[in-house]
């Protein structure tokens, strides 16, 4: 299993230009826990987790600027991570990131 615990620095090109995020992730087998706090600051615990292998898949709630589910389906290589975020009614967004280490 990859070691996919920790803090991440998330983008995602979305319709209305790139969007950033911080994940905090724990992995305990076959699921996590964690959040995402997006770019204004508001944090959404993770929902319905799932874990398989270096793969995780998650949602998020979000308020603002409005309330709408957040899908994201993310692979974790080392200290990098690649997938797809969809945000409610738009388009899947190709998301990228890195491991943040403090």
């Amino acid at each position: 299993m990859a070691d996919i615990d920790g803090r991440w620095h998330i983008e995602a090109m979305t319709p209305m230009g790139k969007q950033t995020s911080v994940l905090d992730l724990a992995v305990r087998g076959t699921s996590a826990t964690g959040s995402l706090a997006g770019p204004d600051g508001e944090s959404s615990e993770i929902l319905e987790a799932k874990v398989d292998g270096s793969k995780v898949e998650f949602g998020v709630q979000t308020t603002k600027p409005m309330a709408m589910k957040i899908n994201l389906s993310l692979d974790f290589d080392g200290d990098a991570v690649s997938g797809k975020v969809k945000a409610g009614i738009f388009p899947p967004a190709r998301a990228t990131g890195w491991r943040v280490v403090d």
